[in-house]
């Protein structure tokens, strides 16, 4: 599966990722939203800044994905809290990701920049910040 990972504009996660000082990326949620449970091994994503141009800035393959349900408001906090060296979360970032009773954590690896690709973002809906396609080239555009 292919995956479009909004990145927050404000944040450094994209050169974090760049440089490799983060290796992981989290999302949560107080019930099953996406993609818990739909992220596996040798999945790619392709991340772009939301309120971008539309470019995707990087791409990275799924080294693994862990699924954790059902936390209690301080199990939540600690498993973020004991990836943080990998995750890099801002101070507003781990506000908004702990305390969440469904977290996927995503370990990826080959991170690599990407000039070239352009997405069709009127055919995405950027209120969510993950979106799974089967191929990506069903919403690339080319570039002028």
């Amino acid at each position: 599966m292919h995956h479009i990972v909004y990145l927050d504009s404000n944040a450094k996660d994209l050169d974090h990722l760049l440089t490799g000082k983060k290796t992981m990326i989290v999302r949560g949620a107080m019930s099953p939203k996406i993609p818990f449970g739909r992220v596996v091994a040798d999945d790619l994503i392709y991340f772009l800044l939301q309120k971008g141009d539309g470019f995707i800035k990087a791409k990275a393959s799924v080294v693994s994905a862990s699924v954790y349900d059902n936390l209690s408001r301080e199990n939540s906090y600690s498993l973020v809290e004991k990836y943080q060296d990998r995750l890099l979360l801002s101070t507003a970032q781990m506000k908004r990701t702990s305390g969440k009773r469904f977290i996927t954590l995503i370990e990826l690896s080959q991170v690599k920049q990407i000039d070239d690709l352009k997405i069709n973002v009127s055919l995405l809906d950027e209120s969510d910040s993950w979106l799974i396609l089967d191929d990506i080239s069903n919403v690339l555009m080319e570039a002028a």
